[in-house]
């Protein structure tokens, strides 16, 4: 329970997201996206639990380090906003195991 077993959770999506002008409103990013444009870490197909938890680690650290410095989140909102995306799994794979993605333009139930 938040609060009383541990202090609270923070969400790195929301740690991460940049205002994208381009848009209008916020962009959230994938794990692999935010340890690619900062970190400089590619992550290898299929995912890992365990390399997932250690690069989540290691985002949240840079997040507590530079947080309180404008210029710093500033730049790593640039690089976030300027590396290419890449597509997501549901984007890669609209139906899966004979299960749709739920992807609108790709879906296959109807």
């Amino acid at each position: 329970e938040e609060g009383k077993d541990f202090k609270g959770m923070r969400d790195l999506a929301g740690l991460w997201r940049a205002y994208n002008k381009t848009y209008g409103g916020y962009t959230y990013f994938s794990l692999a996206h935010e340890a690619k444009s900062l970190l400089a870490v590619v992550q290898k197909e299929p995912h890992n639990a365990a390399t997932d938890a250690i690069i989540s680690v290691r985002l949240y650290n840079l997040y507590q380090n530079i947080h309180k410095n404008p210029k710093l989140i500033a730049e790593a909102e640039r690089l976030l906003l300027a590396t290419p995306m890449e597509k997501s799994f549901a984007a890669k794979n609209p139906v899966y195991d004979r299960v749709c993605m739920g992807r609108r333009k790709e879906c296959k139930c109807g």
